[in-house]
């Protein structure tokens, strides 16, 4: 008896190790296909960005806001935890304005005027970074402002700020 307990018992570690050896192999498999997906995606993302980005470059006229990349130089985000409304609004050292209504869903993308993108720019070379969070009642809001100026913010500077993004939100949702 013992003789057929050894033999099955070697018969079910044969049949383990096929098994494994097979998950070995399928685990590998799937390793390969998940890692060339992952770099076929990342190079799909990259040209896509490039294509974007190339699409987005400010003509030689309308040079971009504080510097020579397409960074955010201005976000605004005000969210009325009463009502479930919020807005956001950022803008791109190119001068491109996104306007998001997060309650809902509307998106909506605005090329600055030339005395807006001026008005930005101004403050971006005369303030430093503006990184403000304000609440009243159940609004919040914040402010950020990629200032590269030696002057430190204050709350006129930060209250024009605002006003000029909530403005700005009027003008591009009244567009649609």
């Amino acid at each position: 008896m013992n003789t057929n307990k050894q033999s099955s018992n070697r018969t079910n570690r044969k049949e383990e190790k096929d098994s494994s050896g097979i998950m070995k192999f399928f685990y590998l498999v799937m390793f390969l296909l998940i890692g060339s997906s992952s770099v076929i995606g990342i190079a799909g993302i990259s040209h896509r960005n490039a294509n974007a980005q190339s699409a987005a470059t400010p003509a030689s006229n309308n040079p971009p806001i504080g510097g020579e990349t397409s960074a955010l130089v201005l976000v605004f985000h005000r969210e009325d935890s009463g009502s479930g409304k919020c807005v956001d609004l950022t803008i791109a050292s190119t001068g491109t304005a996104v306007y998001s209504d997060c309650s809902n869903g509307v998106n909506m993308r605005y090329t600055l005027s030339a005395s807006e993108r001026a008005q930005v720019q101004d403050w971006i070379k005369q303030f430093q970074q503006i990184n403000d969070q304000s609440q009243s009642g159940q609004v919040t809001t914040k402010i950020y402002l990629n200032g590269q100026g030696n002057q430190p913010p204050n709350n006129t500077a930060t209250q024009q700020l605002i006003y000029f993004a909530t403005a700005l939100i009027a003008k591009i949702a009244a567009m649609s």
